[in-house]
């Protein structure tokens, strides 16, 4: 196994972290704006799944500190790793 396979196995188990992370942090958004009963934040939530939770998570994070604490970095982390292994990619390919 050269360095770009070792290189791309990392990214996608971090990819797989981050993206658990995030999903699991999503679910915590939607479970709160539920409780909370923000019709709204549910509907968007439901339907554009991590881009309003992480909008959510943002808005509300002084009443809530810990809603974004997963839903964040999983979001930022899985980007990222796509990025990285796009970029892998073209250069590879």
């Amino acid at each position: 196994m050269d360095l770009a396979q070792g290189m791309v196995v990392v990214l996608v188990v971090v990819f797989g972290l981050g993206l658990s992370a995030a999903f699991i942090g999503l679910l915590f958004a939607l479970i709160t704006a539920i409780g909370k009963r923000e019709w709204g934040w549910v509907l968007a939530i439901v339907l554009t799944w991590p881009l309003a939770a992480s909008c959510y998570a943002v808005a509300r994070r002084r009443s809530d500190p810990r809603l974004g604490r997963l839903l964040l970095p999983g979001v930022a982390a899985s980007v990222a790793c796509l990025l990285v292994l796009a970029l892998l990619a073209h250069k590879i390919g």
